[in-house]
């Protein structure tokens, strides 16, 4: 018996929107203006705070808060350029302002120059030892960057001088579930939470932390949670579309997976989980499709190459099995679902030395994976190599005693 397994990949997680916007002291000698342009900020009338600032600028362009504030505008808006603009600008005329740097940080984020958004971050730590904003911000890049000891370190460093920083809990928790620390992940997450009971990020990592741990249901109810404050939570739909998949429904998975499509038609993460649901309703052609278009949008998706390596397999296209399932172990050779596919179209052209060998590299990888010693069982039969097939099966019903 073979079976096929696709991944599902995940919506990325939610640390981009965290990044902390120091916000400057306001000057004495022109306090009402610059208040009105802060207040502005703070109460999410950007267009309003950059009109305001504009105005004030041509009377004063040397104004440190101000140029501060406008970039923090900017940045609200998605002008990133424009804040790095405004905080180096700043800085040409104040060098020793830790809030341009933390801010400065934020856009280079955002504009993906994550060495530079360290830089700058590592600045304002130079100038000011305690700026949990600097720490936050600092770690989120670091953690783009796959250091994901560092941004615990950073977020814990935030928390120690801020602890009720809902930012720096829900960054952690990021880190955390990426470092297989599940549980640390949710406590996390409840922990921002119980700070701010409406942040969406929050239960959007909370609930793949439990996704993980399989209590889909639980995964399900977050997500749910999520997008009862955000309902244009395209993660949360991709999510939730991972969840209903694992727990088989797989229309409601699809549903989802659409959702997310309206919301960001170049969301990689949800055409790959429609193509599985798809394929989970022998919708083969289906998963081609989306497995495709998720590769056109991220040529670097190991989860698309293996899954439509299923797709293709089940269309007997098994040299196009092969041939994505070696993609996907391109971009990680510790996958071990491509090995477990690849062994299976190898099995389909009569390759059984071809499988075992694969199958091999799967179990030296994952030795608790049944799917790979119920291939190698089935690939050893073939090769009238009986005795190993049996101990194959027996390992795998040692692992999963309903595997039929």
């Amino acid at each position: 018996m073979r079976k096929n397994i696709g991944r599902v990949a995940r919506a990325p997680l939610l640390t981009a929107a965290l990044l902390l916007f120091a916000s400057p002291l306001a000057s004495a000698d022109s306090a009402s203006d610059v208040q009105a342009i802060e207040d502005s900020v703070a109460s999410g009338n950007y267009e309003r705070a950059i009109s305001l600032a504009n105005a004030f600028l041509k009377r004063d362009p040397n104004n440190v808060t101000v140029l501060i504030d406008r970039g923090r505008a900017r940045g609200k808006l998605g002008d990133w350029n424009g804040e790095v603009s405004d905080e180096s600008a700043a800085l040409a005329i104040d060098p020793k302002n830790a809030n341009a740097y933390v801010n400065r940080a934020a856009a280079r984020y955002y504009l993906g120059d994550l060495k530079g958004a360290i830089g700058d971050a590592n600045a304002a730590l130079a100038i000011d030892p305690r700026d949990a904003g600097a720490y936050v911000n600092r770690g989120i890049a670091r953690g783009e960057l796959n250091d994901w000891k560092g941004e615990v370190s950073d977020e814990s460093a935030a928390l120690a001088i801020d602890p009720k920083n809902a930012n720096a809990y829900v960054n952690r928790s990021v880190a955390r579930e990426n470092l297989g620390d599940y549980k640390g992940s949710i406590d996390d997450a409840k922990a921002a939470l119980l700070i701010d009971p409406k942040d969406v990020n929050a239960y959007v990592n909370r609930g793949i932390a439990r996704g993980d741990l399989n209590d889909w249901n639980g995964e399900v109810s977050d997500e749910n949670a999520a997008l009862a404050i955000d309902p244009k939570s395209a993660d949360a739909y991709v999510n939730r579309s991972d969840a209903r998949e694992s727990l088989g429904d797989y229309k409601g998975s699809i549903d989802d997976a659409n959702a997310a499509l309206a919301i960001d038609p170049r969301d990689a993460g949800a055409y790959v989980n429609r193509g599985i649901a798809r394929g989970e309703l022998n919708d083969w052609k289906g998963e081609v499709s989306d497995e495709s278009a998720a590769l056109a949008i991220d040529p670097k998706n190991a989860n698309a190459y293996v899954n439509r390596s299923v797709a293709r397999e089940n269309l007997g296209d098994y040299k196009g099995s092969i041939d994505d399932a070696k993609a996907a172990l391109l971009i990680d050779p510790k996958d071990v679902n491509a090995y477990v596919n690849r062994g299976i179209a190898r099995g389909d052209l009569n390759d059984w030395n071809g499988e075992v060998s694969d199958e091999n590299a799967a179990l030296a990888i994952d030795p608790k994976s049944a799917n790979a010693y119920v291939n190698r069982s089935d690939a050893r039969e073939s090769l009238g190599n009986f005795k190993g097939a049996i101990d194959d099966a027996n390992a795998a019903l040692a692992i999963d005693p309903r595997d039929a």
